[in-house]
């Protein structure tokens, strides 16, 4: 490796390090423009569904007196921040993921679009895991055959409960696989119901209101009131599952990465310790969500469906003796 690749490498390095020592911020903070002190950004670092990385609110004020219009890129917003392209894995804006190449993509250097009226303009920057090498790594010296089977950690010592750690995380990532396969499926038995409920809520037609008693028709009030509080619990738990803290792809993707990265080949690595965190907070929002998810449809055939159906059954029976 060259001096200035070298170089670049551990500034890179020290970038990111210095990110994962910073605290997540509790609400938004203002960030002043560099060379226009008087400007400034809204910044929230470490979000949530975010913790490996931070998101930008451009304020329409920024956007309409920069000075520099189309200087006003997302590598001027990085250096504003302290950090570099190099140390972006990918970042999001109005929908659009783009991909960072490793700091080589073109759109560092593109002028930020201008904001939408009714859109949220934020940007999403989600940065290389403090794991993840920014140069290549130097094979570890072979260590004794009493040693733990995990490389090393880099400038400190490895953690006591290291075998845990890698235990948990795994079995937590298998979990998270399991109960997004159940929520898949769950998903659409919800869809399902959510279409039932909706054909079963109607009004008596003529042949019922006439054969149906008072008594009937105060079941069916009943029911098609069961009917409407079970299709908005269902529509409810159908939109965590579409736009809740679990399709957060970003977190996700380093879930994943981190997981294929590190755990299967039990590399150590810092941060290890707020990874596991991660993974089993993510894992409990899952699991919970599915059982939310399971909960309501249960309810919705149970209270809502099955209820609606009785009471028609109940009148059907009424018009037939009618009709003889």
């Amino acid at each position: 490796m060259s001096q200035i690749d070298f170089e670049g490498s551990a500034r890179l390095s020290s970038v990111i390090a210095n990110f994962s020592a910073r605290p997540a911020s509790q609400s938004w903070e203002r960030v002043p423009c560099g060379d226009s002190p008087q400007q400034f950004l809204w910044v929230w670092y470490k979000p949530s569904h975010l913790p490996c990385g931070v998101v930008v609110n451009i304020p329409d004020e920024t956007f309409r007196s920069y000075r520099q219009r189309q200087q006003l890129t997302l590598r001027t917003v990085l250096s504003w921040l302290g950090l570099e392209p190099g140390c972006v894995w990918q970042w999001t804006q109005y929908g659009v993921t783009y991909d960072a190449q490793q700091g080589a993509s073109a759109y560092f250097d593109q002028p930020l679009t201008d904001p939408v009226p009714g859109v949220d303009s934020g940007v999403a920057i989600s940065l290389l895991a403090p794991a993840m090498p920014v140069a290549p790594p130097i094979a570890p010296p072979a260590a004794p055959s009493s040693a733990p089977p995990f490389a090393p950690l880099p400038g400190g010592p490895v953690p006591t409960d290291i075998g845990d750690l890698f235990e948990n995380i795994d079995t937590d990532w298998k979990a998270i696989v399991k109960a997004e396969r159940d929520l898949a499926l769950c998903r659409k038995k919800l869809v399902d119901t959510l279409t039932r409920l909706g054909s079963l809520n109607r009004d008596l037609n003529h042949e019922e209101q006439l054969s149906a008693d008072t008594a009937d028709k105060a079941a069916w009030m009943d029911a098609r009131r069961w009917l409407r509080e079970t299709a908005s619990r269902v529509s409810r738990y159908l939109k965590d599952c579409d736009v809740g803290d679990t399709t957060s792809a970003p977190k996700r993707d380093w879930m994943k990465q981190t997981y294929e990265q590190y755990i299967v080949p039990k590399q150590v690595f810092d941060g290890i310790q707020h990874a596991q965190r991660e993974f089993e907070g993510y894992r409990k929002m899952v699991q919970t969500l599915f059982v939310n998810m399971n909960g309501a449809h249960a309810s919705a055939v149970s209270d809502g469906e099955r209820r609606a159906q009785q009471v028609l059954a109940r009148i059907a029976a009424k018009v037939r003796k009618t009709k003889k």
